[in-house]
């Protein structure tokens, strides 16, 4: 890579677009062709690998719950619209493994 040549990330896949960290942001953002894509990884209490940015749910789900101290399931139930108290459309498959977003991004992009 020459050194004026633009290189593109995507910010939490294609931040700005969609939810960030969902894997329609990964896929837009390979759709833009960008050159990389960042994402953040935590660990949930049953020690999923899940791809989330924040360390509570407060901005995006409005609940006083961190992160660390729930498993794989709560957290994709604290996103179903009953439980979030929000205005944010979002499936409860918001949350997802680090594993399946690679598997679902990679398979898609190539078809």
């Amino acid at each position: 890579m020459k050194q004026n040549d633009k290189y593109y990330v995507g910010h939490r896949g294609s931040r700005g677009v969609g939810v960030e960290n969902t894997i329609e942001a990964f896929l837009e953002g390979i759709r833009r062709s960008y050159q990389a894509l960042e994402c953040d990884v935590r660990v949930s209490k049953d020690l999923q690998f899940i791809i989330f940015h924040d360390p509570d749910l407060k901005r995006l789900a409005l609940r006083d719950e961190i992160v660390e101290n729930m498993t794989l399931e709560e957290l994709k139930h604290s996103f179903d619209s009953e439980n979030r108290g929000t205005s944010f459309k979002r499936k409860n498959s918001y949350i997802t493994r680090i594993l399946r977003t690679l598997q679902k991004i990679s398979s898609d992009s190539i078809n």
